[in-house]
């Protein structure tokens, strides 16, 4: 199976040394989502209609 050489080594392929930088890259909260402003829009106008 997998010993933990393997996943110091996956980290190493890729840049990252520590695993607290792998979890931060793994997590990807430093990519912002969009908001839709059109959507918002539109479900406010359906609330007004009630």
């Amino acid at each position: 199976m997998f010993n933990a050489n393997d996943f110091t080594e996956y980290r190493k392929s890729m840049g990252i040394l520590s695993q607290k930088e792998l979890k931060l890259f793994l997590s990807g909260k430093d990519i912002k989502a969009d908001i839709n402003f059109a959507y918002i829009d539109d479900l406010t106008k359906r609330l007004f209609v009630l």
